[in-house]
């Protein structure tokens, strides 16, 4: 059995709008093995949303499109198995946690019964009979009481239902769990518990995690490995140590979202946003994307006449690399990370 459980190879991703195609995802790679995780970190518009739906081929039938690049869930090929086979790993291999529990939930159907069409569809070996049973032993897993399983979603909390929806996606054990920016509605307190129940979940049934999110603190406190997305391309990639460690290089995006974020050991009157807004995916810039932005942005070395994905592939920006990290900029062309 190979270690390597998810690959993606030079993703490609369009969206139909009335304004030309929307690159959301421009040639990502990386690998993800059985029982680690992986935090994807970036603004909103980035592309990591579509990034995880397309793994589990989710993505709108009719305006999006996979342009180039496969997935590889254990092997084998997500884009060119059949649909019979896609519902056999969907929910039950592979399961994802939805971002907006409010929106996921069916409100006229109770806990239980949500919880059960999942066990039902996936589960050969369950019998019809002990269900119940089953349904309150995952609930319990999840730190809400089995009576409560007959109960609708209004009649739990938002950090409840986010626990319902997390009960659904680990109902079969599935070996790779994605979760879609799962603590973003929670106040603080609830967002520790749910992260706490999701690191020992995690580790009792020995999934690999996916983990998108744009809050640094929630992925030091749980991933293994980051990729730090921007525009549709992972302009870095490392380990936990090599994203986080201020004395080693990092691209300026990077740099970036650490300056915005608020440090107890240092005396400042105000943060260091990063000024300007993401690029326009139907119209994104030549050569870096992150140029615009960049306070070591050089026309001459960062720009060129051929935007990303013009002509079919897109404008090549060095990556310079050392062991796993990755940085994709040109001040780092020639450097020994």
């Amino acid at each position: 059995m190979s270690e390597k459980l998810l690959e993606i190879n030079g993703l490609r991703i369009e969206y139909t709008s009335e304004n030309g195609p929307a690159k959301a995802v421009n040639g990502i790679t990386f690998s993800l093995d059985r029982g680690q995780s992986m935090g994807l970190v970036g603004e909103t518009g980035a592309g990591k949303t579509t990034t995880a739906l397309s793994i589990l081929r989710l993505l709108p039938k009719y305006t999006a499109k996979v342009t180039g690049g496969e997935i590889r869930f254990d092997g084998r090929d997500v884009m060119s198995v059949s649909e019979a086979e896609m519902r056999a790993i969907r929910g039950g291999r592979a399961a994802m946690i939805f971002q907006d529990p409010m929106t996921s939930l069916d409100p006229v159907i109770t806990v239980r019964d949500q919880i059960a069409e999942v066990l039902l569809l996936h589960r050969e070996d369950l019998d019809r009979a002990n269900v119940d049973a089953e349904v309150g032993r995952i609930l319990e897993m999840v730190g809400i009481p089995a009576a409560r399983m007959h109960e609708y979603p209004h009649q739990f909390s938002g950090g409840m239902k986010q626990r319902v929806m997390i009960a659904i996606a680990i109902a079969c054990n599935p070996e790779l769990l994605i979760a879609d920016e799962p603590t973003t509605a929670l106040d603080v307190t609830i967002q520790a518990q749910v992260l706490s129940m999701m690191r020992r979940l995690k580790r009792e049934l020995h999934s690999a995690l996916l983990l998108i999110t744009h809050d640094l603190g929630v992925v030091a406190s749980i991933c293994d490995i980051i990729g730090i997305m921007y525009a549709g391309e992972i302009v870095e990639f490392g380990t936990l140590e090599d994203i986080f460690d201020p004395e080693k290089k990092h691209h300026p995006y990077t740099v970036g979202l650490f300056g915005s974020i608020p440090n107890l050991t240092m005396d400042a009157e105000r943060l260091s946003p990063i000024p300007g807004l993401m690029p326009d995916p139907t119209d994104l810039p030549a050569g870096c994307s992150f140029g615009p932005r960049c306070p070591h942005y050089d026309p001459a070395r960062c720009g060129s006449t051929d935007p990303v994905g013009s002509a079919g592939t897109p404008t090549e920006i060095p990556i310079a690399r050392k062991g796993q990290h990755q940085i994709r900029c040109v001040l780092y062309a020639d450097a020994d990370l």
